[in-house]
């Protein structure tokens, strides 16, 4: 379906009670999206991840021994902490920045980034809920995010 791989599974136990998330972990697109139309530049801003949440998450997977998920994709391809249908699922504009890549985005299209990037990044949370239960845990999920000084 797609040449990119939409998560990365955080090794842990599934009996520590505890899985993290990372949802905005990363800024990067796959290939075929190029920049999304934007300059460079804007992908290293907060509208295009969680500076720094990557590398807190992995330290408290560590620290705690618990597995996690990542999202290996940029929250302007697909936000993977919205619903499917929440409207800022994919932003046309964000933080006073248009992104061309998204606008006009057809039913297709907006279908093809759910069922490649954010449906397959659920279901491995899914999976290790399900791997958590099995072991007779129900596990808090922890989801790390950042904020910048402007919000």
């Amino acid at each position: 379906m797609t040449e990119f791989t939409p998560f990365e599974s955080v090794p842990g136990d599934p009996t520590a009670g505890l899985i993290l998330l990372c949802d905005h972990a990363r800024n990067t697109l796959p290939k075929r999206y190029g920049t999304l139309g934007l300059p460079p530049t804007e992908l290293e801003r907060h509208i295009a991840y969680d500076i720094g949440a990557e590398a807190l998450m992995r330290g408290l997977a560590e620290r705690l021994g618990a597995p996690g998920v990542i999202a290996t994709f940029s929250r302007l391809l697909i936000d993977p902490n919205r619903g499917e249908d929440d409207p800022t699922l994919i932003r046309q504009l964000y933080d006073g920045t248009i992104v061309p890549g998204n606008y006009p985005l057809n039913e297709e299209g907006r279908q093809f980034r759910l069922d490649a990037f954010y449906k397959p990044y659920h279901a491995e949370i899914g999976r290790l809920i399900g791997q958590c239960e099995a072991a007779g845990i129900v596990p808090a999920i922890f989801s790390v995010h950042t904020m910048t000084d402007r919000w």
